[in-house]
């Protein structure tokens, strides 16, 4: 079976609950066999490739955001009402 889908390795599709190979057609298309069945229950998941990695970082970095602010509201309390450049 061919779709118009554009064809990336991010696909998976399964067929009556069983993953099939997902082929390049045409250099572009998302292309699947099917097997002699004639009921067939396709089932098409796409998960990006860097998806993982993406959430990740994302989460390192909003962790580390949270650090950085509680960072500085500590050092603003610690200092609120002192003349830091008195000497």
């Amino acid at each position: 079976m061919v779709s118009t889908i554009p064809y990336d390795k991010g696909w998976k599709i399964y067929e009556n609950g069983k993953q099939v190979q997902v082929e390049k057609n045409w250099d572009n298309f998302l292309a699947f066999k099917l097997s002699d069945d004639e009921v067939h229950n396709i089932t098409m998941k796409y998960r990006p490739v860097g998806f993982y990695s993406g959430v990740v970082i994302s989460i390192v970095s909003f962790a580390l955001l949270i650090g950085y602010c509680k960072k500085c509201m500590i050092h603003r309390i610690i200092w609120r009402g002192k003349d830091v450049y008195k000497s």
